[in-house]
């Protein structure tokens, strides 16, 4: 898809900043190599299953949690909005994701909530899947009101609250304040008409930050681990104020990687019922499955999916999206599965250098 530059009146140098920077993400989530940490995937090793259990139109990847059902256990993730360019992305992802089963999360919205112009770019998602499964994004310092404002603006089914200290800590232009954070969230989550889910964005998550996410009484939380889309990389070149950091590789590899903060998301969650979301560096079907058997409820996506719309289109987006879903469906009978419920029950074998990481964190390597 061809990339504009934003356009419109914006009123305000920060909201104008946070719209040019939007478009500088796009771009460079293209062209700005995943990792250098490894995920983890390639360490996870499922057990085939040579005799299957059922025939493949048998295999259902439909799930359920807060009392709605689903036809697919994956989702797009917070891509853009806000510049012009944004609405027809938007448009693009919100129906292909609709037509095969997919929820999908908007991009934050604080750009609409300080300019009102830039909204359209988020309205549209839900104008072009009125049905489907869709989530509101703030930052997880936003206030209760400006929550409610975003939940409204796109009639959304949950909102998404973005964890990004070391994203901020990096921009020249980025927030330095930190403090009162789970304060924050835990307002928003007492005040919230919808669920609410509590995410990174590529450095992962922590047992210990599970824990305290939990006591502010989030709905889910999503690991986005290290390994993927980098931010890091992203704003070090973003950088023209020659205030960057003097060793750019500290943060870089800085990070929990997605496998290893995926056990950590669920050994700080126990049994207390809370939605957990993988995601960072999925970047095939396999994967997606790997994450669902070492106990995801949901796996989430977004450069591959930016990706194929890019270079190719809408059209071979919702295309894309259905084969990774048909793909799913093989992988699971090859496992010796039907459903996404059979999927915790599954085996599997950590190895490498994640089961090292696991190890020393106490978490399991295997399930027999």
């Amino acid at each position: 898809m061809k990339k504009d530059e934003p356009d419109g009146h914006f009123p305000n140098p920060l909201g104008e900043n946070r719209l040019r920077r939007k478009v500088d993400h796009l771009e460079l989530a293209l062209t700005v190599q995943d990792g250098p940490l490894n995920p983890g995937f390639s360490d996870v090793h499922l057990i085939h299953s040579a005799t299957p259990v059922a025939d493949l139109p048998d295999v259902h990847l439909d799930t359920a949690f807060w009392g709605r059902g689903f036809s697919s256990p994956f989702l797009v993730d917070a891509m853009t909005g806000g510049p012009a360019a944004s609405t027809d992305i938007n448009a693009a992802v919100s129906a292909a994701a609709g037509s095969a089963g997919w929820g999908m999360a908007v991009g934050s919205q604080q750009a609409a909530l300080d300019d009102g112009e830039a909204a359209r770019s988020f309205e549209v998602v839900r104008e072009r899947n009125p049905r489907g499964w869709v989530m509101a994004n703030l930052s997880a310092g936003a206030d209760s009101s400006a929550a409610a404002r975003a939940v409204d603006m796109i009639s959304a089914d949950t909102l998404q609250l973005h964890l990004n200290p070391v994203q901020e800590l990096l921009m020249s232009e980025g927030d330095r304040s930190f403090g009162g954070i789970l304060e924050a969230v835990e307002s928003v989550v007492e005040n919230c008409p919808v669920p609410v889910m509590v995410k990174e964005v590529g450095f992962g998550l922590s047992a210990e930050t599970v824990r305290g996410l939990l006591k502010c009484g989030v709905h889910s939380v999503n690991v986005a681990g290290a390994g993927g889309t980098n931010f890091a990389a992203i704003e070090i070149s973003r950088d023209e104020s020659g205030r960057g950091p003097v060793a750019p590789r500290d943060f870089l590899s800085w990070g929990i990687p997605t496998v290893p903060s995926l056990l950590e998301t669920l050994d700080g969650c126990g049994d207390c019922g809370v939605v957990v979301v993988a995601s960072g560096g999925v970047r095939s079907p396999l994967d997606a499955i790997k994450a669902l058997v070492l106990g995801a409820d949901l796996v989430s996506v977004t450069r591959p999916v930016w990706k194929v719309l890019h270079e190719h289109g809408a059209g071979a987006l919702e295309n894309y999206l259905k084969r990774w879903n048909e793909d799913a469906r093989r992988l699971l009978l090859l496992l010796g599965a039907t459903r996404i419920s059979d999927v915790p029950s599954l085996p599997y074998v950590i190895t490498g250098q994640t089961a090292e990481f696991l190890r020393g964190r106490g978490h399991p390597t295997a399930r027999t």
